[in-house]
């Protein structure tokens, strides 16, 4: 069999050779890699047969088993009990290290079990496992098809152990036995049905034939293992290789600064480090972009960290400010019921006002007082009304762009046609109305929560999350719901208004209730009623949101009746818990997700101090937000219009739930 030889600069490579990488990386020029000839080795079988002994005795036994395949000459020789086992035996012995054929097995099929990647009983390549006792290799569904638990042969083996005194008949491999063993078996012994001694001799031949291959496989496992070393060896210095060959490419190209923000075991964690191929020149043209992007982010990680570093403790020494804030400033004068009690604004909303934040953005060379701080306390009153402002001219601009008709209008935020909806896909809300829009703080998703950008706003985010706080307010959370601005008006204009000028509160105001006209009464309650928020939200329901329903509206003698009966069960102890407001605990219970129970006041206060251990006065802050505040003109789910049995009408609810 013709050698590879090297091509070096005194040596001209023989025809058909191939340079070896070896010989690449120690001459540093580029080169052209030769390919065998095909056909080349054949005149080998028509050499010398004494050449022929000599090249198969010094070959490997995975040579001789591609040998074999080759043509019936040599097949002939090689499985030839006589002329074959000489030339086996030899090629194994070139093997360090590797275990002698057993006696138990042919070694051509010792051999083929070793270094043949098939399945044995479906051909499947790449099998990598091999039951050494048993001499197979099966892949996963054969293993499991040709093998069984021992537990379900325990009572074949206790028989023979009763009858024999034997105890382990069988090979058990990884807790499984070898169907085809124990079959074998199972027929010689029920063939000795009545002879104790024949099947004593049975159990005893099989028993010595276990320990057999129990020190061979342990010989064939010791192999592997000191293969798999090497193979550790060869992998951690081409690993070293590649990577310093990656390191210097990375300076060539200027990234000398970079390297020394990522370690050399970090940088060997890579995919493109880990590979055990040597690295080319070819091949660094495949995977450069990579590297570049990597170290990319690795710059980025650092400028990300450096910024953290000096950013966060000036957003703790603002959150403990913002305490004392807090007590200073009246919140408890809000009404709960009224709407406007939805526009308070959190610590993150301050931390985005722009004199706020360029102090907590300065340079890390600045110094950051308490005192810095507590000067904005005395413009806090400008800084709500400023804010509030800007919010309100992004929600116009949006409303004005994406309903044309109200580009012209001095106020459209106030109009019953400026809904919007939360743009966050896991968010379920549906219609949001000016000023309760600017108290809806969606919770992040779980993408969100993996961004790692370096901006002011994504480190904030990062930090009020980490802390169970509410995030800042921001425009790009919140569209104009265009699905439902159509159905709005249909419901205006059954309710006498012009659309584009109707305004919210006079649309509220007017206590008008309607019914569905396309949805039946219930045989029970009869028909629901619907005030102007709720007949949204029945509108853009998914059996209704492709077509306008018809809405009836109820005169107004029928509709005083179930405002007086909204305001008698709002007043009464048994459904004056139904208009509460409701609120929401944001203590963090792991890494990212806050608990988000939603509960009233008396038990949001006994399942703060149970599950959280919060002890004293519960304050009503960033911790347990206002969720939702009932207006007063929000009509109870589920209120419903039955004639009596004399003919007048009653209002009744029906499966009334907390809002």
């Amino acid at each position: 069999m013709p050698s590879i030889v090297p091509i070096t600069d005194s040596q001209p490579a023989p025809h058909g050779a191939r340079e070896t990488n070896a010989t690449k990386a120690s001459s540093g020029r580029p080169f052209r890699v030769f390919r065998a000839r095909k056909g080349a080795l054949s005149m080998l079988p028509h050499m010398p047969m004494d050449v022929i002994y000599m090249i198969m005795e010094s070959s490997e036994p995975r040579d001789l088993l591609s040998l074999a395949r080759t043509n019936k000459q040599f097949r002939s020789i090689l499985m030839d009990r006589g002329k074959g086992r000489p030339l086996w035996r030899a090629a194994i012995a070139n093997l360090e290290k590797f275990p002698p054929c057993p006696p138990y097995m042919a070694e051509p099929a010792y051999v083929h079990l070793m270094f043949n990647t098939n399945c044995h009983a479906c051909s499947r390549v790449g099998v990598t496992s091999i039951e050494i006792p048993w001499g197979v290799r099966y892949c996963k569904k054969c293993r499991s098809d040709r093998t069984i638990p021992v537990p379900e042969m325990s009572t074949f083996v206790r028989q023979i152990t009763e009858a024999t005194g034997v105890d382990k008949p069988f090979y058990a491999w990884n807790g499984h036995l070898h169907i085809l063993e124990v079959e074998q078996f199972r027929s010689e012994w029920e063939a000795l049905e009545g002879d104790d001694e024949g099947r004593k001799r049975l159990a005893q031949r099989h028993a010595q034939h276990v320990k057999e291959r129990s020190e061979h496989t342990v010989a064939c496992q010791d192999w592997l293992n000191y293969l798999k070393s090497i193979r550790k060896v060869e992998s951690c210095a081409s690993r070293a290789s590649r990577l310093n060959y990656i390191k210097e490419r990375l300076r060539d190209a200027g990234y000398e600064m970079e390297l020394t923000l990522v370690s050399d075991e970090e940088l060997a964690k890579q995919s493109f480090v880990k590979k055990g191929a040597p690295l080319t020149d070819r091949t660094w043209e495949k995977i450069k972009d990579a590297v570049f992007d990597y170290m990319e982010e690795c710059l980025e990680q650092h400028i990300r960290k450096e910024r953290e570093e000096t950013i966060h403790p000036r957003l703790k020494m603002f959150l403990d400010i913002w305490q004392d804030w807090k007590k200073a400033w009246d919140w408890e004068a809000y009404d709960p019921y009224d709407p406007k009690a939805i526009e308070r604004i959190y610590a993150g909303d301050f931390l985005m006002m722009d004199p706020i934040r360029t102090l907590i953005e300065a340079p890390q060379q600045s110094v950051v007082q308490p005192a810095h701080l507590h000067h904005f306390q005395a413009t806090m009153d400008l800084l709500v009304r400023q804010w509030h402002d800007a919010q309100s001219d992004k929600l116009a601009s949006l409303v004005k762009t994406a309903i044309p008709e109200l580009a012209a209008h001095a106020d459209p935020l106030s109009l019953a046609v400026s809904c919007f909806t939360c743009a966050k896909p896991h968010c379920s809300t549906s219609v949001l109305y000016y000023p309760e829009i600017l108290g809806h703080r969606c919770g992040d998703s779980r993408r969100d929560c993996r961004k790692q950008g370096r901006s002011y706003e994504d480190i904030l985010k990062r930090y009020l999350r980490h802390k169970g706080l509410a995030r800042p307010w921001s425009i790009d959370d919140f569209r104009v719901n265009t699905l439902a601005v159509g159905h709005i008006s249909g419901i205006l204009r059954a309710c006498g208004f012009d659309p584009p000028t109707a305004w919210l509160w006079r649309v509220t105001g007017t206590g008008h209730r309607m019914t569905c006209g396309d949805c039946g009464p219930d045989p029970e309650y009869g028909y629901e009623v619907f005030d102007f928020r709720r007949a949204i939200d029945h509108q853009i329901r998914p059996e209704h949101r492709d077509t306008l329903c018809n809405w009836v509206i109820l005169p107004e003698e029928t509709a005083q009746l179930v405002r007086e009966f909204e305001w008698r069960t709002r007043d009464s102890k048994q459904f004056g818990n139904y208009w509460q407001p409701i609120y929401y605990c944001s203590k963090k219970v792991d890494r990212y997700w806050p608990c988000y129970r939603t509960l009233d006041f008396q038990d949001i206060v006994v399942h703060v101090r149970s599950a959280h251990g919060v002890e004293g006065d519960v304050v009503l802050d960033e911790h347990y937000n206002v969720m939702y505040a009932s207006p007063e003109n929000t009509l109870l789910h589920g209120t419903f219009l039955r004639h009596t049995t004399s003919g007048e009408v009653e209002v009744v609810l029906k499966n009334y739930h907390r809002i």
